[in-house]
């Protein structure tokens, strides 16, 4: 449990840095474009550290699962804890093929998730902010909205996760590379399997983005206004 948590602290960290860094190159960075623009940025550059941790997390969980299921194919209880994993997964097929893999999907799901993800909260704090602006937001619309910009992020970048989470659960030489593993996945189970789990992970991401842009943003607004009660 503590594995996952630190790794999403990590992963929330660096897109709202960087997100919040790269508004300054725009003249105006709230609009629609911009926030897409700078998205997209943080969602790259978050998914060189988001890739292994998913993978780490996603093969824990696994193993031991694919060979009753026939589903993956794992050997059981291949890794003792996230640093085997590592460690093995270098041995076995070195850094790019193995500690990486699946970073061009997990490019391909984040840098649209959050190019969605900032332009689909901004839209909802100008029409549901009696003003416009997050700080008159009342909190449990600021949930609402939280939960709102999670679904439509997450509806936006659905298939590429599909992919991406079952090729990096996958045995190791099963497929020459990510894309021969979602060309035959489409042939053998049609366009439904890149939006199978879709509901489930609707749920799940309505509770956790309800929470995270409005702690974000309280968080945000206290640093800032103590920052220059201190100037």
């Amino acid at each position: 449990m503590a594995s996952p948590m630190f790794g999403v602290a990590i992963i929330n960290g660096i897109v709202f840095s960087i997100q919040n860094v790269s508004k300054g190159l725009f003249d105006n960075p709230d609009t629609y474009f911009s926030l897409a623009v700078t998205g997209a940025s943080a969602g790259c550059v978050q998914s060189f550290i988001c890739s292994p941790i998913e993978l780490v997390k996603t093969r824990l969980q696994m193993q031991g699962i694919g060979q009753q299921r026939k589903l993956f194919a794992l050997s059981t209880h291949l890794y003792k804890d996230p640093i085997d994993c590592i460690k093995e997964s270098y041995i076995r097929q070195g850094f790019q093929y193995g500690v990486m893999r699946g970073l061009s999907m997990t490019l391909a799901r984040d840098i649209p998730l959050f190019a969605a993800y900032f332009p689909a909260w901004q839209f909802f704090v100008l029409y549901f902010s009696p003003i416009g602006k997050e700080a008159d937001m009342s909190m449990h619309m600021s949930l609402v909205g939280g939960a709102f910009t999670g679904i439509v992020a997450w509806a936006v970048s659905y298939p590429f996760d599909v992919i991406k989470s079952r090729y990096q659960a996958a045995r190791d030489h099963a497929y020459k590379n990510v894309w021969d593993y979602a060309v035959r996945s489409f042939r053998m189970e049609g366009w439904q399997v890149f939006t199978r789990g879709f509901l489930p992970c609707t749920l799940r991401a309505i509770p956790t983005n309800a929470f995270t842009y409005p702690v974000y943003s309280f968080l945000k607004q206290t640093f800032d206004t103590t920052l220059d009660d201190n100037v």
